[in-house]
């Protein structure tokens, strides 16, 4: 996946616009500036403690930016229904881990993907839920 990003982005990596990195979500490195949004596809699963790290992802967005994680059951019982199952697990998951204004879009596939969307809050928010 890397080498197909690097190649699909040459352009935008040459400009300085992007910066693409391979790792494991559960041992992010340091980053220099905060992310405006975070895109997870198919691997929340394979998480020993999703809600862990999507704190932590949540901390590498700057206030209001947003995260997207989509899943598309696979495997012999997968179906839409299983999928809208696990678009309510993220949606939890993502509630758990602080974000706000949570929602799910579904992409009517055989069997549907689901996409679980939040907002990372403010620090004027963060302040109001303290309280």
């Amino acid at each position: 996946m890397l080498h197909q990003a690097s190649k699909r982005n040459a352009a935008a990596i040459r400009a300085g616009r992007v910066d693409l990195r391979l790792g494991s979500v559960e041992s992010l490195p340091v980053f220099d500036a905060p992310f405006d949004k975070i895109l997870s596809v198919n691997s929340l699963m394979f998480l020993t403690r999703p809600d862990l790290v999507l704190e932590q992802l949540r901390r590498l967005l700057r206030a209001g930016g947003r995260i997207a994680v989509a899943q598309q059951p696979r495997g012999p019982r997968a179906s839409d229904a299983t999928a809208a199952a696990m678009g309510e697990e993220i949606a939890a998951a993502l509630g758990r881990a602080g974000f706000i204004d949570v929602r799910i879009e579904t992409l009517r596939l055989k069997p549907a993907v689901v996409c679980a969307i939040g907002a990372n809050p403010s620090r004027w928010k963060n302040v109001m839920v303290r309280q």
